[in-house]
């Protein structure tokens, strides 16, 4: 997923290539009337209906970077509040083996099934985060209003 300037606050330094299940911040009245909170965390996916929000299709080639802290965080990249590695079960399912078996030393408590890491942000679902998205696009409004 490509993100461009024009979909996200003034701040953007250029373009953000992310993966599509990779959440963005969304941070607007629009959010607080929906979720109860001005800020949530949607998989950039979810935002296609958003100007400057768009399938990255033109990549030879994809490198992944996670980063990874002690608990879900909010992160600045080229300008765009984004996430952290978050360590739901799908995110170590799709993670190499090699990589889960280090975090679950780091993390052990990962290996429990009751275990839920908690959000950084609310984690918004696919279809209230594209009605949230519609909303943004709908207004002309990039993904974070200031």
């Amino acid at each position: 997923m490509q993100l461009g300037r024009q979909a996200r606050a003034a701040k953007s330094t250029s373009d953000l290539v992310v993966s599509p299940q990779h959440r963005i911040l969304l941070r607007s009245r629009a959010a607080l009337r929906m979720f109860g909170t001005n800020e949530i965390l949607a998989a950039a996916k979810q935002l296609l209906q958003i100007d400057g929000v768009d399938l990255a299709t033109d990549l030879a080639e994809v490198e992944y970077v996670h980063i990874l802290f002690d608990r879900h965080e909010v992160v600045w990249a080229n300008g765009t509040a984004t996430e952290s590695l978050y360590l739901g079960p799908q995110a170590l399912g799709a993670l190499p083996a090699k990589a889960v078996e280090e975090i679950l030393a780091i993390f052990p408590e990962l290996t429990e099934r009751t275990h839920v890491p908690e959000g950084a942000r609310m984690l918004v679902s696919g279809r209230k985060a594209r009605k949230l998205a519609n909303r943004h696009a709908k207004n002309g409004r990039p993904l974070v209003l200031a």
